[in-house]
């Protein structure tokens, strides 16, 4: 069985509505997108 598709469309959606710090690492990481205004909302909120 192969692995699944960890950049569906779906999955990312799913993985950045999420908890800020996981929405940060999912755009910097998988997305290769800095998001300064996740990176904010760590502090508060997640």
């Amino acid at each position: 069985m192969p692995p699944p598709d960890l950049h569906l469309p779906e999955v990312l959606d799913w993985l950045m509505m999420g908890d800020p710090a996981v929405a940060y690492m999912t755009a910097r990481d998988l997305l290769d997108d800095d998001r300064p205004d996740l990176g904010a909302c760590i502090a508060t909120e997640g």
